[in-house]
C-alpha cells in the first residue's frame, strides 16, 4: 500500500492531488481512512473553508497584524 501526493500546475498556483493506490485485499473503508487522514495531515480542508470567501488583502494584513500584536503582549518578558 502506498499514500502518496502528486504536484500539478495549473497557471500560476501549485496543486496537490491525494493518490492512494489500493491492494487487492484492501476494503474501500480503509482506503477512505487513509484518504482522510491524508487530507487533515495535508491541511486541505482548511485550505478549501478558507477560499471559500474572497477576503481582501488589507484585511489579511489586519488579521496577521492583530495576530502579531496579541503573541507580543502574551509572551513579554518583564
Amino acid at each position: 500500500m502506498t499514500v502518496m501526493s502528486k504536484k500539478i500546475i495549473y497557471s500560476r498556483y501549485l496543486y496537490y492531488m491525494i493518490i492512494v493506490k489500493l491492494d487487492k485485499n484492501m476494503s474501500l473503508e480503509k482506503a477512505l481512512k487513509i484518504y482522510k487522514s491524508k487530507i487533515i495531515k495535508t491541511r486541505q480542508q482548511s485550505e478549501l473553508n478558507e477560499r471559500k470567501e474572497y477576503t481582501k488583502k488589507s484585511v489579511k494584513e489586519r488579521d496577521t497584524l492583530k495576530k502579531a500584536i496579541y503573541v507580543q503582549k502574551k509572551f513579554k518578558s518583564n
